[in-house]
């Protein structure tokens, strides 16, 4: 499969959960890119649809991260396709809780490789207030994210969305980001 091909993003792995939807049977000892291919557009095309058809129906609304997880999870998606939920959605809200939790996920990842880095430096100087430089960095980070974004930082959101757009295949704008409810993120 080319990594080129915009359906084949980065590697991707089918759910067990998938698999159960599957109509033609597939496994991992049987790997062929063309049967992969086929079953990642099934995936995209068809299985997806009915996923979102399942949460437009307002029967189950997850609220946080874990939730999505699960539900998704369940469901026999991969996280990395919130985008594509978001993008095929019909119903606003919906598509809000999706930004929410693609901005989420996106910072939270963001946040962890600022504190390995700065583990890493405290380390190589011996620092002795690590855990107050630590979570000063996390508490400055999200203050920028979720607080009313200074105009010095506002490079930092901007970069946060562009993240948002190379993990999720979603574009959020500025001005989006800025109307969504910040408790939610």
């Amino acid at each position: 499969i080319s990594p080129d091909n915009s359906l084949m993003c980065g590697i991707y792995r089918f759910r067990s959960e998938f698999l159960k939807y599957y109509p033609v049977s597939l496994s991992a000892s049987d790997f062929n890119s063309e049967k992969s291919l086929t079953a990642f557009k099934y995936l995209v095309e068809d299985h997806l649809n009915a996923v979102l058809e399942k949460l437009e129906s307002l029967d189950q609304m997850p609220i946080d991260s874990l939730e999505w997880t699960d539900w998704l999870h369940s469901q026999g998606i991969n996280c990395v396709l919130l985008g594509k939920l978001a993008s095929k959605t019909r119903l606003p809200h919906i598509r809000e809780h999706l930004m929410i939790e693609m901005i989420a996920r996106t910072a939270k990842k963001a946040i962890q490789a600022q504190l390995r880095g700065s583990i890493l430096h405290f380390k190589e100087v011996q620092a002795l207030k690590v855990e107050e430089e630590l979570r000063a960095i996390v508490l400055h980070t999200l203050a920028t994210i979720v607080g009313n974004t200074s105009n010095e930082m506002i490079g930092y959101v901007i970069e946060l969305l562009e993240a948002v757009k190379y993990k999720f295949d979603f574009c959020i704008d500025l001005d989006t980001f800025r109307h969504l409810p910040r408790a939610a993120i």
